[in-house]
């Protein structure tokens, strides 16, 4: 009892020490923070706060207005708590911010609302401010000149972090101004929390604004945001535009930018850069390495992303799903600003002044794609955009020379005219895809897989290019349509080879013409569809054509094998996967020939046939890709061409019966193949004479094979104990068949022949004699034969029935006598 007691007393001390030290931590907590209820206390606290960068915690425990801007100086780090709301009643041409951090100076809102009145904006952020929880509303200030926002951050060393909140309906009308600017050396992050309902009607502004500065996107929001003027984004705006030259950058890994609005770049607009204010040197990046932009909509171009001037975007992974753009790139457009469209034809602008050689170096309007997802984007045909395009580029559209595909999937995007997935604006702009499987579109009218227009293009390389397969198009060219007219330049080279070392097999299918003044070009509707007649070595071609691929043996699961990039499920009228008015690369330069040869080795076996014909299978990384008939008609040898040199081929075959392959012979890019001629392979086939009956002095028995009389005979008799074998003769036939052997005799008059047994177990021939039954010798005619009547005198036969009746009566008397004995 006693231990027990000092258990629990010392139970109870160390309870009593707990809450005395709750006690205290909640006393120095309560000590910490301020309540305020109106603009002079909050004043005061802040006033009161040290100075030496420790938090103070301010709570608004009461709704109030203020007349001024509320500063914090540097070292102040304050901390809004509580349920009440701050609302602006500031008067003044100069007062525009609700609150005003100095450099090194902190705020973090954690509960509290600011609230703008539509009359000023929330927060001039020199130094930190974080936004954890609360809410910031109803931003809205007077034009002011240069960078401006709800919450701005700017110069070097400030910092923006959203990590929860909201911040919505706000209200830019000025240039160069977002719900959220970061700009000049600051930087930003989203990490969560909403930026929603933004109003924007000036240039150059965005839901979120980021100039000369850096901005990091990893979760949150950005929703409802709408521009209504050129030049600025509904959702992320990157803007970097000085003759000196500035930077602006920016990173998605996380998030959502959706149910955006504006002109261009719904979801976001890179923008830098521009040859009319004499900049060349500005750039804008943005990389895309996760999250979701979805369901924006732009009324021209870019309702995902749109990419202008020398801005330049990397996706490396995300989403860019379910945008709409009016005229061209519902998920991605990009435009260097260099052609225009003058006389109802594209050609550069006159005032621009960089020639067209150096102009992608300054203006990139850049587009790779590393991995992520473009789905199920729409290109509408509203109006038309300064290229003179609507309806275009679905997925992508493309007006530069940076754009490059290398991974990921773009799917299940509609255009209303050309290129479903894909489209290349003009010339002399350039799209290269590499490493792509182009599958599965479909275009209403030609070019299910590409279309080409007069000024298009083509240049398809092997290695680390493109398979095109089971794309349909509903009037001509399932896979490929080029369309020719005269006064243009577009050509076509477009390898016998696929992706992975296939061979295509292109094939014509239907025809394409020109309906003028129209120059998108139609189907023939008299031209046959999916005919058999192949098409090959295209190089540098300038004539309309409708092509159909047919993949054979495995050369379908050698692409899959090596594409990284899948572009299938798209629609359009012309170009379901892919459209161009400009050039289209796919791969590389990079080809090699092999010669594969057969030699037939009799030395084992001088009477082998050789056959008529071979199959050699071409293969690549272990992928059968092609095949090649041999025979004597082509010298037995073949050379494939064009092949992509960063496959490694090797030859198959199937070795005929009665030969053997041996290693294959590599010199240089020749293989000698050889099959040797086994020794030939024989058999015996044993032979038994049974005879039922007399049995002659010998048999001879002929050996047939396959039916036909050899020639061979053997003779049984009884030296040789009528049996015997037709000793090695061949198993196989020279077409390389199994033998059926057979026996037969000569005749035997007098017997029948049976023959039973297989060239196995041996054939045993029984011989059965025949009865010969007697001639009987015919009367001669008109003489009657006498019947003699038996002598019955004739001594010795009543002498014989005599003592056969005298027998018969002992008998009798003996078995009657033995009977009555018994009794």
């Amino acid at each position: 009892m006693k231990r027990l007691s000092r258990w629990s007393m010392a139970i109870v001390a160390t309870f009593v020490l707990a809450l005395s030290l709750v006690g205290g931590f909640a006393k120095q907590a309560l000590a910490d923070t301020t309540p305020v209820t109106s603009e002079a206390e909050l004043l005061a606290a802040i006033a009161a706060a040290p100075a030496d960068g420790s938090q103070s915690i301010v709570q608004v425990n009461a709704d109030f207005t203020i007349t001024a801007p509320v500063q914090v100086p540097a070292n102040k780090n304050i901390r809004l708590t509580g349920s009440g709301t701050i609302t602006s009643a500031m008067t003044g041409s100069n007062h525009f911010y609700m609150f005003k951090i100095a450099s090194g100076g902190a705020v973090t809102l954690d509960g509290a609302t600011i609230d703008g009145n539509n009359t000023a904006f929330a927060v001039e952020n020199r130094g930190s401010f974080t936004l954890l929880r609360g809410v910031i509303k109803n931003g809205k200030a007077k034009p002011y000149p240069g960078n401006n926002g709800v919450v701005l951050t700017t110069g070097a060393g400030a910092k923006f972090v959203m990590a929860g909140g909201t911040i919505q309906d706000s209200t830019v009308d000025n240039a160069l101004g977002g719900a959220v600017t970061v700009a000049n050396g600051a930087t930003g992050e989203l990490r969560d929390g909403t930026i929603q309902n933004t109003t924007l009607t000036n240039q150059y502004s965005g839901s979120v604004l980021v100039k000369n500065a850096d901005f990091t996107m990893t979760g949150g929001t950005i929703t409802g945001g709408n521009a209504s003027t050129i030049n600025s984004s509904g959702g992320l705006m990157l803007y970097a535009l000085d003759p000196n030259g500035e930077t602006t950058t920016a990173t998605m890994g996380g998030g959502y930018i959706t149910n955006n609005k504006s002109v261009d770049g719904a979801g976001v607009y890179v923008y830098a850069g521009n040859v009319y204010y004499g900049d060349s040197k500005s750039k804008a990046d943005f990389t895309f390495n996760g999250g979701s932009i979805t369901n924006n909509v732009a009324s021209e171009s870019g309702g995902g992303i749109y990419v202008a001037w020398n801005g330049n975007v990397v996706m490396n992974n995300g989403i860019i799903k379910n945008n709409t753009a009016g005229i061209a790139g519902g998920g991605v457009a990009t435009y260097d600003q260099f052609v225009g469209v003058a006389g109802n034809r594209k050609m550069p602008y006159s005032n621009a002044a960089a020639p067209w050689n150096n102009w992608p170096n300054i203006y990139r309007a850049g587009f790779t794609m590393n991995g992520g997802s473009i789905d199920g984007n729409k290109a509408t045909s509203n109006d038309t955009n300064q290229l003179g395009d609507k309806g275009v580029g679905a997925g992508i559209y493309i007006a530069s020379a940076n754009a490059t595909l290398n991974a990921g999937e773009i799917i299940n995007n509609t255009a209303n005219d050309q290129g479903g997935a894909v489209y290349v604006a003009s010339v002399p702009y350039v799209l290269h895809i590499n490493n792509a499987l182009i599958k599965d579109n479909t275009a209403t009218v030609i070019g299910g897989g590409a279309w080409f227009c007069p000024t298009g293009d083509a240049e398809f390389h092997s290695k680390n290019g493109v398979a095109f397969f089971n794309n349909t198009a509903n009037g001509a060219a399932d896979e490929i349509a080029t369309v020719r007219g005269a006064g243009y330049s577009g050509g076509a080279t477009i390898s016998d080879y696929m992706l992975g070392g296939a061979s295509a097999h292109w094939t014509k299918d239907g025809a394409v013409t020109i309906n003028l003044p129209s120059i998108v070009g139609d189907a023939d509707p008299a031209a046959a569809r999916h005919t058999t007649e192949e098409v090959s070595n295209i190089v540098n071609n300038t004539d309309m054509l409708a092509l159909e691929s047919n993949p054979r043996h495995e050369s379908i699961n050698a692409a899959q094998n090596k594409a990284k990039l899948l572009i299938y499920g798209n629609t359009a009228q012309r170009g379901g996967g892919i459209g161009s008015n400009g050039t289209v690369i796919t791969g590389e330069e990079g080809t090699q020939d092999v010669t594969v040869k057969k030699v037939w080795d009799t030395s084992a076996n001088p009477d082998a046939v050789i056959p008529e014909k071979l199959t050699v299978y071409l293969v690549a990384d272990g992928y059968r890709v092609d095949s090649v008939e041999l025979s004597a008609a082509n010298n037995w040898e073949h050379t494939f061409t064009g092949l992509p040199d960063n496959v490694t081929l090797t030859f198959q075959e199937s070795t005929p019966n009665g030969w053997t392959a041996q290693t294959p012979e590599v010199n240089g890019n020749v293989t000698t193949l050889t099959n040797k001629a086994d020794a030939p392979v024989t058999r015996d086939v044993p032979v038994t004479k049974v005879w039922n009956g007399t049995k002659k002095d010998s048999v001879t028995v002929h050996l047939l094979a396959d039916g036909v009389d050899t020639g061979q005979t053997l003779v049984l008799s009884e030296a040789n104990n009528w049996t015997g074998s037709f000793v090695g003769v061949n198993l196989y036939a020279a077409d390389n068949h199994v033998i059926a052997y057979t026996v037969s005799e000569d005749a035997i008059e007098g017997y029948t022949s049976e023959i039973t047994g297989d060239m196995a177990n041996g054939f045993t021939i029984t011989n059965t004699e025949t009865p010969v039954t007697p001639t009987p010798t015919p009367e001669k005619p008109g003489k009657k034969r006498k019947h003699r009547t038996p002598d019955t005198g004739d001594a010795s036969v009543v002498a014989m029935v005599a003592f056969a009746t005298v027998g018969a009566g002992f008998v009798g008397v003996g078995a009657y006598a033995r009977t009555r004995k018994e009794q």
